[in-house]
């Protein structure tokens, strides 16, 4: 701060809008700077709380990870935890994905606001900047997001062709899309506090959105386990007459409510339920379609 103020601070809890009054340009430089030796906070952040005190306080660095390819200058894919962190749910993944493409990986949404509210533009204020930095001369693959992840990926692409000028493909696992975290959670969880706490604060951060919407190219991958009781037997189960006719409907409406809004998706279908459609036995089938759409 005092580097681009030329003035020395009296105390780390002067207001930097008032006292050292800060233009728009010093202040987007500041954040950069800060961002550089690890310390994330928002424009908003800096008009909220004022003090270089506070801002250090409630940085949440670090909230993302790079993971390099093993194949050299391969492309990068942007993956969006959610609610849930990448270490161990998202390790499988990783593990396969590595192969062929380097990975920008946005943890888990409570790492980085805690359960503060926060609205969708003041979470992407955080992600954009790490973009900007990691993707000087990387070329883009595509962005993926799992659960409340694929959500918030929608909102990042978005944010990503307006603010950076580039359309990347997306693949959005099994999205909550359009829906209250709160009004379907089980009563057990309601007497968890600090549970509670942070659907409150996603719930803040999906009342912001506007309903999903891309002009790219959007896949989307759903597992088949909302209609079958013994997933962890599949595919040896086979199904049933009565879950076959269960599965065409629900992959009918599916369908129909995003194709809806989506009319030029791409949709698959993949044995697994909600939590392990995405872990290492499975990865090789999901690989094989980020190929066919991305490559």
């Amino acid at each position: 701060l005092e580097s681009i103020t030329l003035t020395a601070l009296v105390s780390v809890d002067e207001d930097i809008i008032k006292d050292c009054g800060l233009s728009s340009l010093q202040l987007i430089k500041f954040i950069y700077l800060a961002e550089q030796q690890g310390v994330i906070f928002s424009m908003s952040d800096v008009y909220l709380h004022r003090t270089v005190a506070v801002l250090a306080q409630i940085s949440r660095s670090p909230f993302y990870e790079f993971i390099e390819s093993e194949k050299e200058n391969a492309p990068v894919v942007i993956c969006v935890c959610g609610y849930v962190p990448n270490h161990p749910y998202y390790e499988d993944t990783v593990k396969c994905m590595r192969k062929d493409w380097s990975l920008l990986i946005f943890d888990e949404i409570f790492n980085n606001i805690g359960t503060r509210k926060t609205t969708i533009d003041e979470l992407l204020d955080y992600y954009i900047p790490v973009i900007r930095k990691t993707m000087k001369n990387r070329k883009p693959a595509f962005v993926m997001g799992v659960c409340y992840g694929a959500d918030i990926a929608f909102a990042l692409v978005n944010r990503i062709r307006d603010e950076l000028g580039v359309e990347w493909p997306l693949m959005a696992f099994d999205p909550i899309y359009d829906r209250n975290i709160m009004t379907g959670i089980p009563e057990e969880i309601i007497g968890n506090e600090s549970l509670v706490k942070k659907y409150e604060a996603s719930d803040y951060i999906s009342a912001s959105m506007s309903k999903p919407y891309y002009s790219g190219k959007v896949v989307f991958v759903f597992p088949t386990a909302h209609f079958l009781r013994k997933i962890e037997e599949m595919p040896e189960i086979g199904y049933t007459e009565k879950e076959f006719e269960d599965y065409k409907l629900y992959k009918k409406e599916k369908e129909e409510k995003f194709l809806a809004a989506f009319p030029d998706s791409v949709f698959y279908f993949v044995d697994g339920h909600h939590y392990n459609f995405v872990n290492e036995s499975r990865m090789p089938n999901i690989m094989k379609l980020m190929h066919e759409n991305f490559d």
